[in-house]
């Protein structure tokens, strides 16, 4: 209930009433004292309140902001985990798809992408076909023989084939298209024709003729591949004693030698092989091994293996999802009792303050002021209760609605950036504008200027027409003039000659006058020259001699002339017989130089792939240069590089040896010499250049190759083709360096 309006003063008025009773300001002077001690001691507990409420709240704060790390790495590891879920879920869609993409999926998604823009293209000439690894298959129970085979073959597998120049080139512009590495999608240019008639062989229990052990139906892949891979004269194995016992045999020299046509010999387990070159048989290991098997595999086992890849990735899905929300209620708990634990803070701090100021108003009040606070104030207790609860219920709103604030802070930061990015892809728009409004501004006074010197030239084009107009009237004019002068001068001609040739002076009286704009004596002087020159023509050319000889010498002349021009003739149909055997011999030439450039390409990336590596020529015919892109691992992208001084010493000296080999191929000199080649190398570098080199050197016997090096080369295997010369050590016992002693005498 409200007390009465004027009832402070009314109650100010009974307090100065009072105010001379003795004994009532010695109760108000006790009440106030009271109170005074009573605040004070409220005051003390709310300090100790607060103070024990604080390391509680600290140690909710540092919980809390240890969580959000470990909150955003969980967020981090949950999408990722989602995105691996989501290619495996695409593979997995890919393997199920009734294209026959599954078997492709296995050789990559880059040669599936290029099978599939390869599919849709229209524009092929000729049979395109690839991967070579989707067309193979083992027979049936040569199913031992798949691993084997596979890496008999090498990187074949995911090559295409095509039959002409102009599909080549399409396939090229396509895998460029795709993002395909030097290494990925090769393209092998095939001729058509009927399929190799490849001998069959039968050889002991656990050896295979390789052309056998594959099942092609497709004669292009078939030949390719004998071409290419050399199928039909490989032989598999089960182990290497199987394939010497049932393989290895010896000449009537004594000398080893392989049956039948085969010349390459692979066997398990780790896919070696060996081979007789000239009676000597070497062996080459498979440092890889046999990788995962592709020939043969078909959708079941991929399906199973990616279901299976899937289902562990679905459930380390589930597990991250189920551990974020786990986080994600513990924050929020601990953003709870931290709220909580804040909100009793304030309280307490709230009710100390309202505590100080009521003791210190009691303090600095006058005596007097006692007897007024004696007085009876029951009434007011009830709008004080009011205020006290609806000061409460506005502090659990603004609690609750800082909570809300909180929650919705990450939505809001998401809205600021994305706002951001917004505004910054607004700016670029809005540069990109002003750009392309300066640029058109720049157009329009560009076209503003060629239409006013268009409209110039018009205008000249205009008067020259005038003026070309006029000349010919006058032309035609002189041309009639020059028609009239023509026949008069003719008529004179031959009169001037009939007189001529009867010994007759011509007399000027004769010649009939022709309208002139020249006046009679410049043509009479002109006339005068004309026949002095005419007489000096006569006197050079000896025209006073004998006519008969004269004519015989004219006849003579003639007939030197046309066996002159019968040698030109000739001469002018050899030269385009030459010129077309030229343009004949350039096209070979380039189609040569092409297949040389190929070549050294293919060579050069075999080079570096034995030690993991990738690389690319390109030849640059009209400029003349020799570009190097190399990648140091073949299976990163990101580590392709164009420039080779960013390769180490040893990286730089193989990429060197590789590229000498591979332009070596192709070169017709007798002499091959490398001085200190492997001084940058390092020890396992070294051994794979030195061995790249050697089988180099045994594959062209008719080459001489000689090898220059300060390293020790006692690792390497004895062979009757490998000779090594080792100089002597000089002798440095009684030698002493020094200057040697100057001497003017010659030796």
């Amino acid at each position: 209930m409200r007390a009465p309006r004027g009832g402070c003063k009314k109650i100010r008025e009974d307090a100065a009433k009072a105010a001379g009773n003795a004994e009532g300001e010695q109760a108000a002077q006790a009440a106030r004292a009271k109170k005074i001690i009573d605040l004070e001691r409220e005051i003390d507990e709310n300090k100790l309140e607060a103070a024990s409420l604080k390391p509680n709240i600290t140690a909710l704060f540092q919980r809390f902001d240890g969580m959000e790390p470990a909150m955003q790495q969980c967020r981090e590891d949950s999408a990722s985990a989602g995105r691996q879920r989501s290619a495996v879920v695409r593979k997995l869609q890919d393997l199920h798809s009734d294209s026959g993409g599954g078997n492709i999926a296995v050789f990559g998604e880059k040669c599936l992408e290029m099978n599939r823009r390869v599919q849709g293209e229209r524009g092929f000439k000729g049979r395109v076909i690839g991967p070579i690894g989707a067309q193979l298959k083992i027979r049936a129970g040569a199913e031992r023989f798949a691993k084997l085979a596979e890496s008999a073959i090498g990187g074949a597998m995911d090559k295409f084939i095509c039959t002409n120049d102009y599909d080549r080139t399409l396939l090229v512009r396509i895998r460029a298209e795709v993002g395909c590495n030097p290494r990925q999608c090769n393209i092998f240019q095939v001729h058509v024709h009927a399929r190799y008639s490849v001998k069959q062989e039968s050889f002991d229990e656990g050896i295979e003729k390789m052309s056998s052990v594959l099942a092609i139906e497709d004669d292009l892949v078939y030949n390719c591949l004998v071409d290419n891979s050399k199928i039909d004269v490989r032989a598999l194995a089960v182990s290497k004693q199987v394939s010497e016992s049932g393989l290895l045999s010896t000449d009537g020299n004594g000398r080893e030698c392989i049956k039948g046509d085969i010349q390459f010999v692979h066997f398990l387990p780790q896919g070696d092989h060996w081979k007789v070159n000239r009676g000597s048989r070497t062996v080459t290991s498979n440092e890889r091994g046999l990788n995962r098997q592709t020939i043969g595999v078909d959708k079941t086992a991929a399906i199973k293996e990616t279901e299976r890849e899937h289902a562990v990735l679905k459930q380390e899905v589930e597990d991250m999802k189920k551990r974020e929300m786990e986080m994600l209620k513990e924050i929020k708990e601990v953003k709870v009792k931290w709220n909580v634990e804040q909100r009793k803070l304030f309280q307490r701090e709230d009710k100390r303050k309202k505590d100080q100021a009521k003791l210190d108003d009691l303090k600095n009040e006058p005596d007097t002021s006692v007897n007024v606070n004696a007085i009876d104030t029951t009434e007011f207790e009830e709008d004080v209760t009011e205020c006290e609860e609806s000061l409460k219920l506005l502090k659990d709103n603004e609690v609750s609605i800082l909570r809300k604030i909180e929650e919705l802070e990450p939505d809001v930061s998401d809205i600021e950036k994305k706002r951001e990015e917004v505004m910054a892809r607004n700016n670029r728009v809005l540069g990109d504008l002003d750009k392309a409004g300066v640029r058109m501004e720049n157009v329009i006074n560009k076209q503003q200027q060629r239409e006013k010197e268009f409209e110039k030239k018009k205008k000249r084009c205009e008067n020259i027409e005038e003026a070309v107009t006029e000349n010919g009237k006058e032309l035609d004019g002189i041309r009639e003039k020059e028609s009239d002068a023509l026949s008069k001068a003719k008529l004179m001609t031959q009169r001037i000659r009939a007189k001529n040739d009867a010994n007759e002076e011509i007399d000027i009286a004769d010649i009939q006058p022709i309208e002139t704009d020249r006046s009679p004596e410049y043509y009479k002087t002109r006339i005068s020259q004309m026949l002095k020159k005419l007489e000096n023509e006569k006197e050079k050319r000896r025209l006073a001699e004998d006519p008969q000889e004269t004519h015989d010498k004219l006849q003579k002349a003639m007939e030197d002339l046309e066996l002159i021009m019968k040698t030109v003739k000739t001469i002018e149909q050899n030269r385009d017989l030459l010129v077309s055997d030229l343009r004949v011999r350039k096209k070979k030439w380039k189609h040569f130089r092409k297949h040389i450039a190929s070549s050294t390409n293919l060579l050069f990336d075999q080079m570096l792939n034995k030690r993991g590596s990738s690389g690319e020529l390109e030849f640059d015919h009209e400029n003349r240069t020799l570009n190097l892109t190399v990648q140091k691992d073949n299976t990163d992208e990101m580590s392709q590089t164009k420039d080779v001084k960013a390769l180490s010493g040893g990286e730089r000296s193989f990429t060197t040896l590789a590229l000498l080999l591979a332009l070596g191929e192709n070169l017709e000199t007798p002499f091959r010499v490398m001085d200190e080649f492997d001084v940058f190398l390092d020890a396992m570098n070294r051994k794979i250049a030195i061995d790249n080199m050697i089988r180099a050197a045994k594959q062209m016997e008719h080459r001489q190759f000689i090898f220059i090096t300060p390293q020790d080369l006692s690792g390497l295997n004895r062979d009757p083709m490998l000779k090594i010369i080792r100089m002597k050590t000089p002798e440095r016992d009684n030698f002493s360096q020094g200057t040697l002693p100057f001497s003017s005498q010659s030796t």
